[in-house]
């Protein structure tokens, strides 16, 4: 064999196959045709997609060449030489040969196994040649005579009892490694001679030099292509990973800045609290004073008159600013809450919107609390509750509908050490840019309804600041609100 791969055979040399009883069967095979075969084998294996296709050329070669019935052939796997092709074999030998590994054995079994080993020395044992192949004109007497037996680890015979006659079995090896094998086989006697062999196996050694050459393309393929996988799901992961920090910075900045402002809006109510405390006791005393006045003056007094009225509207709006303040200093994060309790989340949360379920109730609405009865929490309940009332008004007042029909449901669950709530109203919805800005303080929709625009913006300092959780919100125009809270708890129950 050349170093280019290909196989030499002497011009000179011929031989032929020969039917029981000396009877000439098929054309004489010749020099010319194996190496007419060996160049139809390489180039079929050079230009072959896989294994699989190169060994089915390959058997059908073998098969045309020497005219025997049946061709299978090995390749290497692991520590095992499964059959990776076949024609024309018995499908009990195909199932029960297919392996050469048993348990109870930890070397190669059957004779197969034999011709693979190649720690096993067999260039003396009956039927063996000097390049580790093997070759019988009848099976029948060979095993019958004790040798294959003791040639072979766990000698299964399925080859005798099919009927198998003259067999051919040839490792296939390049650069010292055994990667297979090809078995031929006939179930008529005398069908081959060692000068046949001798061809075969030249044939076969370079055989498997292509086979080699092309198994270690297909596993640099495969390892190329297990590679690209491997890229494009590292790519996905870090994209995805850089989208979840991405989405993670956006929340602490925007949760950073909705507690900046809470600060600051805290400190401005703290700040203006006592000189509006001052204003609306001097408003008060002068409403009352005006009143009592007008009560000893007889007649009407267009002066007192415009004082009353003026003191009544000054201390209604002093009023109202300090409704205001009040909320104001809800936004501080030191002064929301109180300590964690265990509670029954459906009571509770049943409990805390009895007076919402009346006035949706009133404006034809309805309200649906999902929460097993057997979920107990420990958190601070009156922040939950203040959170559930605060997304109730704002659905009272900017998403249902004024003619009713409307529904709101509350869903809670427990898992993974959160408590999950899952509010849902099927109102009128809001537009990106709304729904954008639903935490932003003093944004509302409807200055009509005296809102100062606080409500959800409580309910975000309550859920991120006070309680350690997180909030969602979803929605479009025509499609309702809906808003998903993560709240860390010591729960129990389901």
């Amino acid at each position: 064999m050349s170093k280019s791969g290909s196989v030499h055979v002497a011009a000179s040399t011929s031989f032929k196959v020969y039917r029981p009883g000396g009877a000439r069967f098929g054309a004489a095979v010749t020099s010319r045709r194996v190496g007419a075969t060996a160049i139809r084998i390489l180039e079929t294996v050079s230009g072959a997609d896989s294994l699989t296709v190169a060994a089915r050329e390959v058997a059908d070669a073998m098969r045309d060449l020497v005219g025997f019935e049946a061709v299978w052939i090995r390749l290497r796997q692991g520590d095992d030489y499964p059959i990776l092709t076949a024609r024309d074999v018995p499908p009990e030998i195909l199932e029960n040969c297919n392996t050469l590994r048993r348990q109870a054995h930890d070397s190669l079994t059957c004779l197969c196994g034999a011709i693979l080993d190649d720690k096993r020395e067999k260039s003396d044992a009956p039927g063996f040649t000097a390049r580790g192949g093997f070759w019988t004109n009848s099976l029948t007497d060979f095993a019958s005579g004790g040798e294959l037996a003791a040639a072979t680890v766990g000698f299964r015979g399925h080859c005798v009892s099919k009927g198998f006659e003259t067999l051919v079995s040839l490792p296939l090896r390049a650069a010292g490694e055994t990667i297979g094998l090809i078995y031929l086989g006939d179930r008529r006697r005398d069908l081959i001679d060692a000068e046949v062999v001798g061809h075969l196996e030249e044939l076969a050694h370079g055989l498997a030099v292509a086979l080699a050459s092309l198994q270690k393309d297909e596993k640099r393929q495969r390892a190329e292509e297990e590679l690209r996988k491997l890229n494009l799901e590292l790519e996905s992961r870090v994209a995805k990973r850089t989208r979840e920090l991405e989405e993670t910075r956006d929340r602490l900045v925007a949760s950073e800045k909705q507690t900046a402002l809470a600060r600051l809006l805290t400190g401005f109510a703290h700040e203006i609290n006592t000189p509006l405390g001052i204003s609306i006791t001097a408003s008060s005393l002068l409403e009352e004073r005006v009143a009592a006045h007008r009560m000893s003056v007889h007649g009407d007094d267009a002066f007192l008159n415009l004082c009353a009225v003026s003191s009544s509207l000054i201390s209604g709006n002093l009023r109202r600013v300090a409704t205001l303040i009040e909320t104001l200093k809800l936004l501080s994060p030191e002064q929301i809450g109180e300590p964690k309790r265990e509670v029954a989340l459906g009571e509770h949360l049943r409990v805390s919107t009895l007076e919402h379920v009346e006035r949706l109730r009133a404006k034809g609405h309805t309200l649906d609390i999902q929460c097993a009865d057997d979920l107990r929490v420990k958190l601070c309940p009156s922040n939950l509750a203040h959170v559930v009332e605060e997304l109730l008004d704002n659905s009272l007042r900017h998403g249902l509908p004024e003619e009713g029909g409307g529904h709101v449901s509350l869903i809670a669950w427990a898992e993974g050490g959160e408590l999950h709530l899952l509010y849902r109203d099927d109102g009128v919805g809001m537009d990106p840019d709304t729904l954008n800005r639903i935490f932003d303080p003093f944004f509302t929709t409807r200055r009509d309804l005296d809102g100062c625009g606080l409500g959800m913006h409580i309910v975000h300092n309550l859920v991120y600041q006070s309680m350690g959780g997180t909030i969602e919100c979803s929605s479009a125009p025509g499609a309702g609100l809906t808003v998903h809270m993560a709240i860390p708890i010591d729960g129990k129950g389901a």
